[in-house]
């Protein structure tokens, strides 16, 4: 039986020009991607990250957003990092790499 843990991502989206048109036409293949890691208890929890000056009345498609985070479960960080290193929004670019954090987390609420 193995254990398993959580793990925090934090994915800064990539500064380089064209980045949200990116976003937005590899979204629908992210989420495709998420879509049996989530029903399978995977990942938890997940999202764009607004930026701090968002105008939560607006619309969502007029947020400014900055990266994402995800909660993913695993039985280790190299096992979590497979599955990051899958996501389409790591292959295409729209995640920055060389930024990108993974750390296992201890959920206590």
């Amino acid at each position: 039986m193995s254990v398993t843990h959580h793990f925090v991502l934090w994915a800064p989206y990539s500064t380089c020009p064209g980045t949200i048109e990116l976003w937005a036409s590899t979204r629908s293949i992210h989420k495709a991607k998420l879509d049996p890691l989530i029903a399978s208890g995977v990942v938890t929890f997940g999202g764009p990250v607004l930026s701090p000056r968002a105008d939560l009345s607006a619309p969502f498609s007029e947020q400014e957003m900055y990266g994402s985070m995800l909660i993913y479960q695993g039985d280790s960080v190299e096992s979590v990092r497979k599955l990051v290193e899958a996501d389409p929004f790591y292959t295409e670019g729209v995640w920055d790499k060389e930024k990108l954090q993974l750390h296992p987390m201890r959920p206590v609420v």
